[in-house]
């Protein structure tokens, strides 16, 4: 288990120090392209609203054109031409087409040269045709985009589609849907313009952060080559490791809790509840009067690894702080059914005590326990005897209560430990108790000159006052066992007879001392008789 625990801690201090430090570069990143991709995105939007309008402007100009009624190429023609060319920054030329498809005029004038435009294979749905590209032959200028329809057609120049502010090294493309690529800007590859045209998507690759958008027929294409991003990236780190860095802080001092916790006698308590760890070792109960053992106290033992046991004075409270406690009784009373029912059943004049937590006395839930694990075993009720401390009794009405139930039940009840609490006689007389048991820090001190050696006698006293059996706890020597018994004191218990035993190595002792001493006094079916209290207040 600490091997484990030293593992876990390695591995918690570990990924505690590098995941946020990795964690704050990641986010760096992955925030530096996701910005970048932004401002790409923004940057598409601009150039397809500038390409749309550029086009619509054009196609404006086609219909405004061919209605204006003037005798083709006339002066007031050419004329018209040239006002709406200087007045649409958006046209670079405007020419008249006959009937046979020749380049008549333009907005420069009559033209001498002979232009037939052919019939093109980008056709818009509104019937306008474009070509990608044409060399203007009138003005012999750099390619342009030619829109016609009817006897007009007009040039733009492929730079306006995608004049608009960008960063620097920003490659930009535009396309038209049934046309293609229309304007580039920045030299982008042409092969991974192609691909994000036919799945427009947002990215990074081993060269390039991208964004692609699509709007209607438009589709834009911003570029940057990965490198770019570099300054932002470098801000954010210088934002986000420390962060990262007091993360790593938390998650350590978490780490070290985590770690400590585990290796915390708590943490303990609760894997071992849950593997059922527990073991019974059972403490003989003997009667003074002839010796014979009449019952045993069943005493839980937690084994560690490695050997020994966690005291129950260690354990004991913290499973009553955190309710454990419950389990533990419950595998107590599972644990002496499974190992002494058939010694029980056979020997009826034989008993097993068991101890309750304060929380079993004032909520009485180990009475459905004991029903549930008792039913069909062979063990009459009178073979269990209740042991509570006086702390259990803090709650006296819900005591009352419970323990009246119990000994309904059969169950006789003792309180354990007494002396060491705040009883008082008439504390006791309002409790349904069947016997008290002398706590062994007053045993101890028998014939010596101590501040308990006066309180053993009114112990005793008070037991016989109350009509109530009483046990000895700690009894070690031969001259503790004769003063109590010539006190009048019944029972008794301790290393003088016996350590507590594993199961097996008492039901051996039991026959032993049945052997050598018999049976118990006043020893009856279930062992209830051996109350003086019980006996009086049995129901005939």
């Amino acid at each position: 288990m600490r091997a484990r625990v030293a593992v876990l801690a390695a591995v918690l201090i570990a990924l505690s120090i590098c995941l946020p430090i990795v964690a704050a570069f990641q986010l760096a990143w992955h925030l530096a392209v996701s910005t970048q991709q932004d401002r790409l995105t923004l940057f598409n939007d601009h150039a397809i609203r500038r390409a749309s309008l550029t086009f619509s402007t054009a196609k404006d100009t086609l219909k405004s054109m061919a209605s204006t009624g003037f005798t083709p190429c006339s002066d007031e023609h050419i004329a018209k031409m040239q006002l709406v060319n200087a007045n649409n920054q958006y046209i670079a030329g405007i020419g008249y087409i006959d009937r046979e498809g020749f380049l008549r005029c333009t907005a420069l004038g009559r033209t001498t040269i002979t232009i037939k435009h052919s019939p093109s294979p980008h056709v818009l749905d509104d019937g306008v045709s474009v070509i990608r590209r044409m060399m203007p032959r009138v003005t012999g200028s750099e390619p342009r985009i030619v829109l016609y329809r009817d006897n007009y057609d007009v040039l733009i120049d492929p730079k306006q589609l995608v004049d608009i502010s960008l960063d620097e090294g920003t490659q930009l493309a535009v396309t038209l849907e049934k046309v293609g690529v229309l304007a580039e800007r920045g030299n982008p590859n042409a092969r991974f313009v192609q691909s994000l045209i036919s799945d427009p998507r947002a990215g990074t690759s081993k060269d390039y952060v991208y964004a692609a958008a699509r709007r209607g027929e438009w589709t834009a294409i911003a570029i940057q080559n990965i490198d770019q991003i570099d300054p932002e990236y470098t801000r954010l780190k210088e934002a986000l490791i420390p962060i990262g860095a007091l993360i790593s802080l938390l998650f350590i001092g978490a780490s070290i809790w985590i770690i400590r916790w585990c290796n915390s006698l708590k943490a303990d308590l609760i894997l071992a509840v849950w593997r059922k760890e527990f073991t019974i070792h059972y403490q003989p109960l003997i009667d003074i009067r002839n010796g014979a053992c009449v019952g045993a106290e069943a005493l839980v033992r937690w084994p560690r690894r490695g050997g020994g046991f966690v005291g129950p004075d260690t354990f004991i409270p913290l499973a009553e702080q955190s309710s454990m406690i419950f389990s533990i009784t419950d595998q107590v009373i599972a644990s002496i059914v499974r190992e002494m029912a058939p010694t029980l059943s056979a020997e009826r004049s034989l008993h097993i005590s068991i101890n309750l937590s304060a929380a079993d006395v004032s909520t009485g839930r180990v009475l459905n326990v004991l029903e549930r694990e008792l039913d069909g075993t062979g063990i009459r009720s009178g073979q269990i005897w209740l042991e509570a401390t006086e702390r259990g009794f803090v709650k006296i009405d819900d005591a009352r209560d419970v323990i009246a139930r119990a000994r309904q039940h059969g169950y006789s009840i003792a309180m354990d430990d007494f002396g060491t609490g705040y009883s008082s006689l008439q504390y006791l007389e309002s409790l349904p108790l069947d016997a008290l048991k002398i706590d062994k820090s007053f045993v101890h001190s028998i014939g010596k000159a101590t501040a308990n050696s006066s309180v053993t006698p009114h112990i005793i006293e008070m037991a016989r006052t109350l009509n109530l059996a009483c046990i000895a706890e700690g009894v070690e020597t031969d001259q503790q066992l004769k003063y109590l018994a010539e006190q009048g004191v019944q029972f008794a218990q301790g290393w003088l007879f016996s350590k507590p035993l594993p199961a097996t190595e008492f039901m051996a002792f039991f026959a032993r001392r049945k052997a050598e001493f018999g049976l118990g006094a006043e020893a009856t079916d279930g062992g209830s008789q051996l109350w003086p209290r019980a006996a009086s207040l049995a129901t005939p």
